[in-house]
This record gives C-alpha cells, sequence and structure tokens, in this order.
C-alpha cells in the first residue's frame, strides 16, 4: 500500500578456486560464517568486513545509501528493493511476540497523534491519504483500498477511479486556490476542515472500515522495522539491544521526521544519537524534543527514554 523505494545490500557472487595439488602453502582457513541475512533473494559466499559489517543486509532509502566501495576489492552492492512488494505479510509474520507488542502499541500511540481517518483526507505534502498517514496518492494504491458508501456498499473499482480522478482535481484546485505563489505548498486543511470545504467535502462520503486502519498501520510499522534497523546500525546502534522505551522512542521519531531528517549528522540530531548509542537515555530524552509536534508527544517520547534509563540499570 504504501511505496517505499529503497536498496539493499549484498556480496557479489564470486566463485574460488581451489589451491594446485603441488601448492606446498597451507589451504586457507574456512572463511567464517556470516549472521544469517533474511529475505536475501539468494544464497551467496559472503566475507564481512569491518567496513561493511554495518551495511551488508541493511535496508536503506535510495539515494541515502552510503556508497560502495568501502575498501579496496570489497564486493558490496546494492539492488533495488520494494518494501511494500518484498516485506509485506512475510515480514510481519517474522516479526518476534516482542516486536509484535511494540508495532501494535505503536500504532495504538499514533492514532491520538496522527489521527485515524477511515475518510480519505489530504495531507501536509498536498498528497491523498488515509488512516495513519497511509499515502495512497496514486491510482493503483487508491483502487486497492477497500473503500465503501456510507450505507457499507462497497465501491467497484471503476467507482474508486472515477473518484480518484475527481479527488485528485479538486485537491489541485484547492492548492491553487489556498496555496501561496512562489513558495512551497504546505496544505494545511485539517481533516475535520476539509470534510466542509466545497472543494473537498466529497471525501466524506467514503470510507474504510477502522479495523482497516488499525492493520494497516500495524503492516506499516512492521515494514519500516528492517529499515530502521538498518539505520541504527549506520549510527552504531544495535536496535534489537535497546530497551523497550528506546525502540519506542526511536520508532516515533522514525515514523515522524522520516528521511534522511533522522539520522546524526551535525544539522540533525548527533547528541541524540551520541548519547543513544553510549545508553545515556537521559540525556537523549533531553535531546529528543522536536518543534513541530504536540508538547504531549514529545513529553512521551521523553518519558519512553526515561524508562529506558531506568530499565537499563536492572
Amino acid at each position: 500500500m504504501i511505496n517505499l523505494p529503497n536498496v539493499l545490500y549484498r556480496r557479489k557472487k564470486v566463485s574460488v578456486q581451489p589451491p594446485d595439488d603441488d601448492d606446498d602453502l597451507p589451504p586457507d582457513p574456512p572463511p567464517k560464517q556470516p549472521k544469517k541475512i533474511k529475505k536475501l533473494p539468494q544464497q551467496y559466499e559472503i566475507l564481512t568486513s569491518g567496513e561493511c559489517d554495518a551495511c551488508v543486509g541493511g535496508i536503506f532509502p535510495a539515494g541515502e545509501a552510503p556508497e560502495p566501495p568501502f575498501h579496496p576489492n570489497c564486493r558490496c552492492e546494492i539492488i533495488p528493493f520494494e518494501a511494500s512488494a518484498d516485506v509485506p505479510d512475510e515480514e510481519i509474520q517474522n516479526l518476534s511476540n516482542e516486536q509484535e507488542k511494540l508495532v501494535s502499541r505503536l500504532a495504538d500511540f499514533l492514532k491520538d497523534f496522527e489521527g485515524a481517518e477511515t475518510s480519505p483526507y489530504i495531507d501536509t505534502k498536498g498528497k491523498i491519504t488515509i488512516g495513519i498517514g497511509n499515502n495512497i496518492n496514486n491510482e493503483k494504491d487508491f483502487v486497492n483500498t477497500p473503500f465503501k458508501t456510507i450505507g457499507g456498499q462497497p465501491l467497484t473499482a471503476k467507482e474508486k477511479e472515477a473518484l480518484f480522478q475527481e479527488l485528485s482535481e479538486a485537491r489541485d484546485l484547492a492548492i491553487a486556490v489556498k496555496g501561496t505563489p512562489g513558495k512551497q505548498i504546505v496544505f494545511n486543511f485539517s481533516a475535520d476542515n476539509q470534510r466542509s470545504d466545497p472543494l473537498l467535502s466529497r471525501f466524506k462520503d467514503v470510507m474504510v472500515d477502522a479495523e482497516y486502519v488499525q492493520q494497516e498501520a500495524e503492516r506499516y510499522l512492521a515494514r519500516e522495522m528492517p529499515i530502521l534497523k538498518a539505520k541504527m546500525r549506520t549510527e552504531g546502534i544495535d536496535f534489537d539491544s535497546l530497551p523497550e522505551g528506546a525502540k519506542l522512542a526511536v520508532m516515533d521519531m522514525q515514523y515522524n521526521l522520516g528521511n534522511p531528517n533522522f539520522d546524526s549528522e551535525p544539522s540533525h540530531w548527533p547528541k541524540f544519537f551520541s548519547y543513544l548509542r553510549n545508553g545515556d537515555y537521559i540525556n537523549a530524552a533531553q535531546q529528543s524534543e522536536r518543534g513541530d509536534v504536540q508538547d504531549k508527544r514529545n513529553e512521551q517520547i521523553k518519558q519512553w527514554l526515561i524508562e529506558a534509563a531506568i530499565d537499563s540499570r536492572y
């Protein structure tokens, strides 16, 4: 449902020639067995060096992945990886019980701050959206969404195609009317205001079930999990070893800030990642505040990190 074009690191496949029979040198020791890397399309011979350790098997947003080679004779390469196509139900099934709990808990948390709209709306970037920020801004995703009328009648594919065109045109007109020429458009209608706006009121005539909104939120967070883990590895942080509160905090910050805004670049969050890497969750909490979210949401992230500090002492 949500298009997330990414790239996946892997090793190039190589053939290893056996030594000649008359070679007096002792045979090379067998290569060390790597950690198991899930979802690789086939098996590759992997010899991991320190420079590559954080990347191999990792999933990165397209255009933001570190570029190989990392060292002489480096055999790293990157391949396209479509998260919505490659990790859907399988990734959810492979989540541990702890990760399932994290995904469900954060989905419930996000509904309080992101909203859980059952009718389509326009987000701040001018994209058609449903639920907790699920982007359905292209016709294929829109048509695949199980919309129904207020009376409960499912919409046909043809009806959804026509509605998508109608909503897209209404959105474009609303942006033209409300936008400021020469400036980047920030669509600041709330979902409630859109229902009463003459250009956008058609949005309220169709909806999805609340259960679908919850399910899609959890599916999205599950698909994000390997991407977030890979990002943490590039920051020298093992996501799985973090206390639960710290996991929830970085999951929310990643969801809210997205790529590439949530990293340790000097203009982004260098102190936060430094404290997190060193297990200093109290100072990480002080560095976690975002200026464009509700105070209550910032306070909850701080509270989770303080809980992480307490948990890490026992």
